[in-house]
């Protein structure tokens, strides 16, 4: 069915704006378990408890309930659990702030990542629930605005409170704010009505695209958000060994990639579609390798904020440019591996993470650097492969 023969939709206001804070709250819980992991990087950079930790929170937040929708919005046993993690991960952090044991810092990175998982998992409900089909550009663009924001607020604000010397635990006590978020959003989106887009969009084209296509985009869709996790949860601590940069000038740096992933998300929408050229690619391909020798050679601190910037641009510019290839409800009613790739993507990043951390005493410390670069190279790949297996075969559907 051609986009002009389907009849548009007028979004309420308040689907975007849920949509919005969801999607703020993901990136700020992101920008605090980055801070909180680099806290114990600077201990000891081979210290991977932390990821694993929230791995296992986000696990938590993802596994139960019914497996989201593309065409409906959250239902009330989702939203119930969301408001339930959301209300007992703040009040569970809250109260590690004033403990000084041993177990407190992991449960506490366990707790955010609950909260980080549910945030992921409203917020892809939220966006595939008011989706238009015919018109993803704007949508796209404003999701990584959201997401990008709120990794940049919440690396400014840990810059701003953070002390050591205190009693109480500033920045965990301001990162419970996150999940105090996701219940709100939770409780007010069941009080809205989501019209969901009730066209057989696609229908027709139903055996259209292939198999080994939904894997293709799946897989890079995995690999960017591992670059993305490892950036998060490696970069500064690399940085504070390679630059000698304390913990308030690695959020501040942090706060730089997440505006240039905000930015770069962002502005992607005006290049080409992949479907019609592929020379897009060229542009997060070359900002990818620029930045990750930048901070590969970071001996000046210009360098090293420089490398932050464009890999956050490239990031951003990738995931941009894959989000537009699909028409999102067809793409994930027929591909089931593309729904499970945004479903686990925030696990997958962590346990990435997870296993990089590992190798850093064996391989060396410019092991995250590289790891990000091999994950935007590997993804950049497979969505070469996805648009040139479209083309040869002459399909109209990409996914």
């Amino acid at each position: 069915m051609p986009a002009a023969a389907l009849p548009k939709r007028v979004l309420d206001v308040t689907h975007i704006r849920l949509a919005a804070l969801a999607l703020f709250a993901l990136g700020a819980g992101l920008g605090f378990l980055g801070i909180l992991v680099l806290r114990q990087a600077l201990v000891s950079i081979t210290l991977v408890g932390p990821e694993a930790a929230a791995a296992a929170g986000a696990l938590c937040a993802l596994l139960p309930g019914r497996r989201l929708s593309a065409r409906a919005a959250p239902d009330k046993g989702t939203r119930a659990f969301l408001v339930l993690c959301g209300i007992g991960s703040a009040g569970g952090m809250v109260y590690l702030a004033a403990l000084q044991h041993a177990w407190a810092k992991p449960a506490s990175l366990a707790l955010l990542g609950l909260a980080c998982g549910g945030c992921l998992r409203l917020s892809v409900a939220l966006v595939l629930a008011m989706l238009p089909p015919w018109r993803p550009a704007a949508i796209m663009g404003m999701c990584g605005a959201c997401l990008g924001l709120g990794g940049v607020a919440a690396n400014l604000i840990s810059a701003w409170i953070a002390n050591p010397a205190s009693r109480l635990d500033p920045v965990l006590l301001a990162a419970s704010a996150v999940p105090l978020l996701l219940a709100l959003t939770s409780i007010r989106a069941g009080r809205v009505r989501f019209e969901a887009a009730t066209e057989r969009w696609g229908a027709g084209h139903a055996d259209e695209g292939t198999h080994a296509r939904g894997i293709l985009i799946a897989a890079s869709l995995l690999l960017q958000a591992t670059a993305c996790g490892l950036a998060v949860a490696w970069l500064t601590s690399y940085l504070s060994r390679r630059a000698g940069f304390s913990l308030v000038e690695g959020a501040v740096v942090m706060a730089v990639f997440w505006l240039g992933l905000a930015f770069g998300w962002a502005t992607a929408k005006r290049l080409p579609n992949l479907r019609d050229n592929l020379y897009p690619l060229v542009g997060p391909l070359a900002l990818a390798v620029a930045g990750a020798a930048s901070l590969l050679y970071a001996v000046l601190a210009v360098l090293a904020v420089a490398g932050a910037l464009l890999l956050g641009l490239a990031t951003g510019m990738l995931l941009s440019l894959t989000l537009r290839l699909g028409d999102w409800p067809a793409t994930l009613g027929r591909s089931l591996w593309v729904m499970r790739s945004l479903h686990v993507s925030l696990v997958v990043s962590l346990a990435g993470s997870w296993a990089v951390g590992a190798l850093v005493s064996i391989v060396g410390f410019g092991t995250p650097v590289w790891a990000i670069l091999g994950c935007m190279l590997a993804a950049v790949g497979a969505l070469f492969l996805l648009v040139v297996d479209c083309r040869v075969s002459g399909d109209a559907v990409m996914v």
